[in-house]
């Protein structure tokens, strides 16, 4: 079993990516942007201060998702820093899973974010990235 962290910041193409690997939306594929729909009932509704909030509601449902053994599971992730593929690389090996992180390989500079994120927040996710220890780089760009 595999849990597949694909990472780079908004409008970096993880989306492109998990899809081109076989993710399914809600089912194998989570991702934050999926707690601002839910929040939005359908409508994307970003709100930096409830990002906390969202990290646990996808953590719940990667670790659901785990306990029904599914064989590959992606989180798709704009966090900067390694912390959050700490959370899962523990969660993973605790459950039996591989690890596999991914970056997004589309140029981060001049990206145009997409569901109205601000600019801030995307300059943020460039210039804050840390590489994980064991990333490898998925072509998109």
């Amino acid at each position: 079993m595999r849990l597949v962290i694909v990472r780079g910041p908004a409008g970096s193409g993880r989306a492109d990516v998990v899809r081109e690997l076989g993710g399914r939306r809600g089912k194998t594929w989570f991702s934050i942007d999926q707690f601002w729909y839910h929040i939005g009932n359908g409508h994307y509704q970003f709100d930096p201060k409830r990002l906390e909030e969202g990290a646990e509601w996808t953590l719940e449902k990667v670790q659901s998702a785990m306990s029904r053994s599914e064989p590959v599971i992606f989180l798709s992730s704009s966090v900067p820093s390694t912390d959050e593929v700490n959370t899962y690389a523990a969660l993973a090996s605790n459950l039996g899973y591989e690890l596999q992180v991914i970056r997004t390989t589309k140029p981060w500079r001049n990206l145009t974010p997409e569901h109205h994120v601000p600019g801030r927040i995307l300059r943020a996710q460039v210039d804050d990235y840390r590489e994980y220890h064991v990333e490898t780089e998925w072509g998109n760009g």
